[in-house]
């Protein structure tokens, strides 16, 4: 377990260095085009493009991000009333449902990046494969499932603290 948790932190580390590069390579980017537009009436013609799938990557890793300390979205009425320990195991299994819910996204995001590469659309703009821009979705829900199964595991091995 301690070494699926070192790779958890490992895959974390990545994803906050390509979340902050992307957000970095944005603001800059979108700064460019501004400029370029209204100083020169020119800008990158790929740049929407970069834009707009870099804008989907940096949220679906981010989300994934998310997931690894539970920041996700949550509904936590049922955690009110209940004693530390019973909301542990009661998050252990939710987090075993969502990492059930993303398997399945997963498998679906999957079969559409294939059925992507399968067409060899390409993105003329970037001058990339569509499979190769649409490959986040798969990549970002295997990552949360793997993440909301470590973290389902940690809660249902998990010793409640005593106070």
């Amino acid at each position: 377990m301690r070494a699926l948790n070192r790779l958890t932190a490992f895959i974390c580390r990545i994803e906050s260095f390509l979340v902050f590069a992307l957000l970095l390579i944005m603001v800059c980017m979108y700064f460019w085009q501004v400029m370029a537009r209204n100083l020169f009436s020119k800008g990158f013609h790929w740049a929407d493009d970069f834009l707009r799938h870099s804008v989907l990557w940096t949220g679906l890793l981010a989300a994934s991000l998310a997931t690894t300390e539970g920041k996700h979205i949550k509904i936590d009425i049922l955690n009110l009333r209940m004693s530390e320990g019973m909301k542990l195991k009661v998050e252990a299994v939710i987090s075993l449902i969502a990492a059930g819910m993303c398997c399945l996204i997963f498998k679906t995001a999957w079969v559409f990046v294939a059925t992507e590469r399968h067409y060899a659309e390409m993105n003329y703009s970037l001058h990339v494969a569509t499979w190769v821009l649409e490959s986040i979705f798969p990549i970002a829900f295997g990552l949360a499932a793997f993440k909301f199964v470590m973290r389902g595991l940690n809660g249902l091995l998990a010793k409640p603290h005593r106070t």
